[in-house]
């Protein structure tokens, strides 16, 4: 981050990006973060999405992203670190780069949460199917290797399914 407080977000990974989205609980201004330019959108990889994924039940507060070429500055008052990560989550889902709009300060509402926990879990089942594919593919196997591979994608799914009845969020917090 240079002296103006501003990030040039492609040259961030995940975990930059949220460390520079946290807030000083001490300070009641404007808790925006500027960026300048976008990510690809692939820039994502497999540690940063299971470290962004530890991340969305966090109610820690947050900055608000405004784009530098944005003319509004949002209210961040009601901003966490896990709506942060919703919203990364969700610009990498749709293949679109980050931020994909002038300006990212959106609190979801549970039933958005729940489809996107939705997500991840097919995600999650679909890449553990797929690996299982390439992991059989020319490797001498028998049965117990196959029982035990997919009774760890079953439990671990079973984990990934009960995250989504602990997620709360008050009524101030939903746009």
């Amino acid at each position: 981050m240079n002296k103006s407080n501003r990030v040039e977000i492609s040259k961030l990974n995940a975990k930059e990006l949220i460390s520079f989205l946290k807030t000083n609980p001490e300070d009641d201004g404007f808790n925006i973060l500027i960026t300048i330019g976008q990510t690809k959108a692939d820039w994502l990889n497999q540690t940063d999405l299971e470290y962004l994924i530890s991340k969305i039940n966090s109610k820690e507060k947050s900055k608000c992203i405004v784009r530098q070429i944005s003319s509004f500055i949002p209210d961040s008052k009601h901003m966490t670190i896990g709506n942060q990560v919703i919203s990364i989550l969700e610009s990498y889902r749709k293949k679109e780069s980050f931020p994909n709009s002038l300006y990212i300060c959106k609190a979801y509402k549970e039933e958005k949460i729940n489809k996107f926990f939705s997500w991840v879990l097919f995600t999650f089942i679909f890449l553990t199917v797929y690996e299982f594919a390439l992991w059989l593919d020319g490797r001498n196997f028998d049965f117990l290797d196959i029982l035990f591979y997919f009774l760890g994608a079953i439990f671990s799914s079973l984990i990934i399914t009960k995250l989504i009845p602990n997620i709360e969020i008050s009524q101030q917090q939903v746009l």
